[in-house]
């Protein structure tokens, strides 16, 4: 459902046609935000990206957009492609975020009936995706460790990226061949660990996800 919630967001998201219609859409994603993140601190680090894209564009379309470059009108415009960029984003950032990996999967291939190959890997790839923090902080304490640099220094910086990138492509290729040692490339039905039942916080999700949805359409009605 927490999926369901980022898709239906991001499509309601190309309603929004004013800043105020904009910033409206945003009002219901900033109440149900506490909700989707564990600490606020965690929550920011997540929104950051998404606030910086926005603000650049909000800054590129008020320089080159089609009103008067730096203008109120050409402000204002930007303000509105900022807010619909973050309509589109963030309530899948959020969402996303707490997702369990395993428990999509199974709600995938079990309930959806989705190829097993395709949610094996897909489930596996976020797992990976998840420890990469982790393998960064280890990567680059053991760097600092062999005296080759500090946190800040370039070269260092440099150096872990491409052990981080290294580390991740040969665990692609762990993962396909333990796929294909287990029948993934041939087997046609597979069973799934766990199942997946719908309860009442499921169809919370979905009375969410259809509201974020429709809202930014009954947004921009209210705005004129």
């Amino acid at each position: 459902m927490l999926s369901l919630i980022g898709i239906l967001a991001a499509i309601g998201s190309f309603a929004v046609q004013s800043w105020q219609g904009g910033l409206l859409a945003l009002l219901p994603i900033a109440l149900l935000a506490p909700l989707a993140v564990r600490s606020v601190r965690g929550g920011l680090l997540r929104l950051t990206p998404i606030l910086l894209s926005a603000a650049g564009l909000a800054w590129t379309t008020a320089l080159l957009g089609d009103a008067p470059s730096l203008s109120g009108e050409a402000w204002l415009l930007g303000a509105k492609e900022a807010a619909r960029i973050t309509v589109f984003v963030a309530p899948g950032v959020l969402a996303l975020g707490s997702v369990d990996p395993t428990a999509l999967g199974d709600a995938l291939g079990g309930r959806l009936r989705m190829p097993a190959r395709v949610v094996a890997a897909s489930v596996a790839g976020l797992i990976r995706t998840g420890h990469l923090g982790r393998q960064w902080e280890i990567i680059t304490h053991a760097r600092m460790l062999r005296g080759l640099g500090s946190r800040t220094s370039p070269r260092m910086l440099a150096g872990a990226t491409l052990a981080l990138l290294i580390d991740a492509l040969r665990g692609a290729q762990q993962q396909a061949l333990a796929m294909d040692s287990r029948g993934f490339a041939t087997a046609i039905t597979r069973t799934w660990a766990l199942p997946s039942p719908l309860r009442r916080a499921d169809l919370l999700g979905v009375a969410i996800a259809l509201g974020l949805a429709v809202w930014p359409w009954l947004a921009e009605k209210l705005v004129g």
